[in-house]
């Protein structure tokens, strides 16, 4: 993985979207994707669905730890809060 944008990591590791809680949801998800893949080969319905869901958010979480930019509507472990949108003008 490339390296963290700075404004993450001058928010601190108390932040709810800091470094170390957002790679440690890369981890559980990642960890996801090869029951999701099989679920996919055996037909279960949904899988696709949920595989390509589950890729996408750690491509997102990704995206958030190079750019410093959430892009997700929802955040956390299992996706479990829904993000609170709001403008901010620098």
């Amino acid at each position: 993985m490339g390296k963290t944008h700075q404004s993450i990591i001058d928010k601190g590791k108390d932040y709810f979207l800091s470094e170390d809680k957002v790679m440690s949801w890369i981890k559980t998800n990642k960890e996801k994707l090869p029951e999701l893949k099989n679920a996919m080969f055996r037909k279960v319905k949904g899988a696709i669905q949920d595989y390509h869901y589950c890729k996408s958010y750690i491509d997102q979480m990704n995206y958030y730890l190079r750019t410093g930019t959430w892009a997700s509507d929802f955040y956390g472990e299992h996706q479990q809060y829904k993000t609170q949108w709001r403008i901010i003008h620098e």
